[in-house]
């Protein structure tokens, strides 16, 4: 990965939900085994509802 020019904010706890959420997308989309599509499909709502509930707090 290329070193940005801009400095990184520090990350939030909404931010690191906001990810792993994106992540665990991604894996539910890509792979062709149905048992880790299922996994992961419920690992990324599970990260939504967090980082939801993270916002929240955040308020």
């Amino acid at each position: 990965m290329k070193p940005s020019r801009e400095l990184r904010q520090p990350a939030t706890d909404v931010t690191v939900w906001e990810r792993a959420a994106a992540h665990y997308r991604r894996i539910a989309g890509r792979d062709r085994r149905p048992g880790v599509k299922i996994w992961a499909s419920d690992r990324a709502a599970e990260c939504a509802a967090n980082m939801r509930r993270a916002q929240r707090e955040a308020a």
